[in-house]
């Protein structure tokens, strides 16, 4: 967890259930941060600069928050 806070290690997906759990929060909440003043354009800009460093199992992870977070239909 320590190093989870200090940015030196990443969670898993398996983790970041635990955490939520542990907190008594909904893992969706563990994501919700106040926004900084960015456009959409510039948003998706970054995201999608973001996700294309990320290796491949890592964004299989990641897919799996997405669909938590935004379920859709």
């Amino acid at each position: 967890i320590g190093e989870v806070e200090r940015g030196q290690q990443n969670p898993s997906y398996a983790v970041l259930v635990k955490i939520a759990a542990a907190l008594e929060v909904e893992l969706p909440e563990m994501f919700r941060f106040e926004s900084e003043d960015l456009s959409r354009k510039e948003v998706e800009r970054e995201i999608a600069r973001i996700v294309r460093s990320i290796p491949e199992e890592d964004l299989r992870q990641m897919l799996s928050v997405f669909q938590v977070m935004y379920p859709v239909g």
